[in-house]
């Protein structure tokens, strides 16, 4: 094989291992809390062609507004569910998560990385990467909107703006409507714009000069500015975006810091270490805009590990030119024999092939795993058939998986919409109830009354309900238990209701479960 040939079969052992990774390893779908409300949400949005929609669902939101800014993304979650069930959730994300690879296999190949070495770099940010693409959430349009926003700017090279510039305010404005990520793309451009702007100023000689220089990356920054606000609720939501992007939320782990002794922490650690290398070695830096995106993109992480996504995307479309650089004088000095990798090659297209024949096993569920989220599968199960009905009060993670087998003739005391829909204080007194602090039972005695509870069995409401006049505890297994209110009309009915046979905690069952299983 001549040395064009080689480097084609190369190239396209490379294509293909890269390609049946990704879909081996972003096929695989675990159900998270939330994808029962982003289903049924978007459904509801579907069914009745409104987007501000009043919820029905919970009996202590108290009529507050909801501000669904995911409403865009939900509606697309939905119709893939009504056309396709499951499997069609799994299909769009996988969609995403290979065209986000593709994209930037495309990028580092402009930039002169060779095959392998990008399928290699490509491989090891995408173990990470299922930190957001394990599960089907909106947060997978902020990684494409962050690539693409990344790319434009990229694209800008050292012009002070060209009409790549102005595709940024529609991307924003689309972004704004599928995901609060669209904050990151804010904040990204205006640190870009803002430095670009002060270096192209400061390379004109007279003020006339300065102002013709200064005013397109002025209008596109207005543009930028404005386009989120192009949603249902205005520039309120960018405030409200603003207001909750900097609450505390010690309760959920995925927006803790990245655990750097972690498997995750230590790729990252080990990409970051690529990155300064290469730039630091580069004869050629990237722009100081594009740095500092980098930079600020590097550390996002370390406050949240669910920021890890942009850090890889920056680090390969703003970074990738200085780590082909260095992969090339690392690389300079070898000269391997004729044919020498073709076993590679052959090596690569072999897992390729593996790889490739275990995706169809991983598109078929969304999978109930406990590893990672347990859910009250039985107890809903023998509630929904005892026909069980009136107000609910349920932890967090459980408020949506009950909503859409139960509602809204059951109505729950709270659920993943937490701030876009529930007040402060109705948020606090369900977080006391079922962590049993504080004034605990406040739910309880306030608000819409409480007629069945559903709580993890060993939990702080369990130990103190078994203690409370007034409540009976009617189902226990090894997942949860569920308390009645004692005179509650359907206590009868469900005494007489038989458990069905399923997995306590869900354990094997498929999304949306288990009425369908």
């Amino acid at each position: 094989m001549n040395r064009s040939g080689s480097r084609r079969w190369h190239a396209a052992a490379a294509s293909a291992l890269l390609a049946a990774w990704c879909a081996f390893w972003f096929a695989d779908t675990v159900a998270d809390p939330d994808l029962w409300g982003h289903v049924r949400f978007g459904q509801d949005l579907l069914r009745t062609g409104s987007i501000l929609q009043q919820d029905i669902y919970s009996y202590r939101s108290e009529g507050q507004p909801w501000v669904n800014h995911e409403w865009l993304a939900e509606a697309a979650f939905a119709s893939a569910y009504d056309h396709l069930g499951a499997r069609g959730l799994i299909v769009g994300k996988l969609a995403i998560a290979l065209a986000i690879v593709a994209a930037c296999d495309v990028h580092l190949r402009r930039k002169g990385l060779g095959a392998f070495p990008r399928a290699a770099l490509l491989i090891a940010a995408s173990i990470p990467f299922r930190m957001g693409l394990g599960t089907v959430r909106p947060q997978a349009f902020t990684y494409l909107g962050y690539l693409a926003l990344l790319l434009i700017l990229e694209g800008e090279g050292g012009r002070p703006t060209s009409w790549r510039g102005w595709l940024l305010p529609p991307l924003l404005a689309a972004w704004a409507n599928l995901h609060g990520g669209v904050l990151a793309g804010v904040a990204a451009v205006t640190l870009w714009i803002g430095v670009r702007l002060v270096r192209v100023v400061r390379q004109q000689p007279t003020r006339a000069a300065r102002l013709r220089a200064a005013w397109p990356l002025a209008a596109l920054a207005l543009a930028c500015g404005v386009a989120p606000a192009l949603n249902p609720w205005g520039f309120g939501l960018v405030r409200f975006l603003l207001r909750t992007a900097t609450v505390p939320r010690p309760e959920i782990t995925e927006w803790s810091p990245l655990v750097l002794t972690s498997l995750p922490g230590v790729i990252v650690l080990g990409l970051l270490a690529t990155v300064l290398v290469s730039v630091a070695e580069s004869r050629r830096r990237p722009l100081p805009e594009s740095l500092l995106v980098l930079a600020v993109s590097a550390v996002l992480p370390m406050v949240s590990n669910r920021h890890y996504p942009l850090f890889a995307l920056a680090m390969i479309v703003l970074g990738g030119g200085s780590i082909a650089k260095m992969w090339d004088r690392a690389t300079s000095s070898l000269s391997p024999g004729r044919g020498g990798g073709g076993p590679v090659a052959a090596a690569g297209l072999a897992a390729a092939l593996i790889l490739a024949a275990l995706v169809p096993g991983r598109l078929r569920c969304v999978r109930l795993d406990p590893y990672f989220f347990s859910f009250p599968a039985r107890a809903v199960e023998y509630l929904r058939l005892g026909g069980a009905d009136g107000n609910m009060a349920v932890p967090f993670d459980w408020g949506e998986y009950v909503l859409w087998q139960l509602g809204p003739k059951v109505k729950v005391s709270m659920d993943g919409r937490r701030e876009t829909l529930y007040s402060d204080e109705a948020y606090r007194q369900s977080r006391d109830f079922e962590r049993g602090t504080g004034a605990w039972d406040a739910l309880l005695r306030t608000g819409p009354p409480t007629d069945i509870v559903l709580t993890p069995l060993g939990s702080p409401t369990m130990n103190l309900l078994a203690r409370t006049d007034g409540w009976t505890a009617l189902y226990r297994d090894r997942c949860c238990v569920v308390f009645v209110r004692k005179g509650y009309p359907g206590l009868d009915r469900l005494t007489k209701t038989p458990v069905p046979g399923l997995p306590d905690d869900g354990d094997g069952l498929c999304f949306p479960g288990p009425a369908d299983q």
